[in-house]
């Protein structure tokens, strides 16, 4: 399980809109998985989950847990 915690604060970065352009980054791009046996390095797929399900929407955090179809190699 992947667990991050990060804070977007403006004022230390002097950018006003710092959060806006966080949030329609995380709204626009997808992280791409790829699954490997780790002795042999074959691979066993890819897999993409699409990032805008991690805002969250008004809500204190954001809880996901998923499963993803891989695509072959």
């Amino acid at each position: 399980m992947v667990s991050l915690t990060f804070e977007v604060d403006p004022s230390k970065t002097k950018i006003e809109t710092e959060h806006v352009n966080l949030a329609e980054y995380l709204y626009d791009r997808f992280l791409t998985i790829d699954v490997f046996d780790a002795d042999s390095l074959f691979l066993y797929g890819t897999c993409k989950i699409p990032l805008f399900e991690l805002l969250r929407q008004g809500k204190t955090s954001a809880i996901k847990a998923k499963e993803c179809e891989m695509a072959n190699p």
